[in-house]
């Protein structure tokens, strides 16, 4: 009778495949953890191209204030917007549309 060991992959091999939207966001979250960093505030910029953009206010436990931007995908927008509602269901949302040169905005 032949054993056979069930070979585990590591943990690069487990993420290497995953969608690049999904690896930036999970970095940022490692980051805001490592860096004890709350977002408290996200800009969605809807370009008039083909990419979305999302910049976070984060703020430090000394009250010094950054940001992060990510140019996303317009076709994987809703999941990356998702992931922010899951995470930080209390952020505080703008959004600015932009179309022909005009903009709007909204808040939620």
């Amino acid at each position: 009778m032949i054993k056979t060991t069930k070979i585990e992959k590591s943990e690069f091999e487990q993420i290497e495949n995953e969608d690049k939207a999904f690896l930036a966001f999970r970095y940022f979250l490692y980051q805001l953890a490592y860096y004890n960093q709350k977002p408290f505030e996200v800009a969605i910029l809807n370009n008039k191209n083909s990419a979305v953009t999302f910049i976070f206010y984060k703020r430090n436990k000394s009250g010094k204030i950054s940001t992060r931007q990510f140019s996303i995908p317009r076709e994987d927008s809703p999941f990356f917007n998702s992931w922010i509602s899951q995470n930080f269901p209390r952020i505080k949302r703008r959004v600015f549309n932009s179309v022909g040169g005009d903009s709007a905005e909204s808040y939620r």
